[in-house]
Order: C-alpha cells, then sequence, then structure tokens
C-alpha cells in the first residue's frame, strides 16, 4: 500500500490549511469586539473548531513527512546494501 500523498494533494492540504488559519485569525479578531454573549460563545465555539481542524491537519502533514522521511531512508540503505549483492550474484 503507498502511503505517500500526491504532489496535488500537497497543495490541497496547503490550501485547507491556509484557509482554516485565516478563518481562525478572523473569528480571534472578531470575538473581542462582540458584546453579545450568546454570538461571542458561537464565535468561541467556531475559533476552538477551527484550531482542532488546524491541529489535525499539521498533525497528518507531519505525519506524512515522517513517512515520507522513512520510506526515503529504507530505501537508500536497500540500495546501498543491495548494489553490493547484484554485482556478486553475477
Amino acid at each position: 500500500m503507498n502511503s505517500q500523498i500526491a504532489p496535488h494533494e500537497i497543495l490541497e492540504l496547503h490550501e485547507l490549511l491556509n484557509s482554516n488559519i485565516l478563518a481562525s485569525k478572523k473569528l480571534n479578531a472578531t470575538v473581542s469586539m462582540v458584546q453579545d454573549e450568546n454570538l461571542k460563545a458561537i464565535i468561541q465555539n467556531s475559533l476552538n473548531n477551527k484550531k482542532a481542524r488546524i491541529q489535525e491537519l499539521q498533525n497528518f502533514v507531519n505525519t506524512q513527512v515522517n513517512l515520507q522521511t522513512n520510506n526515503q531512508n529504507n530505501n537508500q540503505n536497500n540500495n546501498q546494501s543491495g548494489g553490493g549483492n547484484n554485482s556478486q550474484n553475477q
């Protein structure tokens, strides 16, 4: 199973993350100006949800980076150890 994400998916993740960060900043700026307590609670709840989504996306990206790094290291190790065996087996 291929666990790496495609380049176009990385771009989509980048856009999604930026969108959530921008929305979070707007909500954070808005919540301090709102006087109605019910509206303030709704905005604060939305802000908390945005922050949670941002954290989820960051965790996903970090996991993908770690997987790709591990795959690259494994491929390099296989190439280094496999290269000597091929010349001996021929």
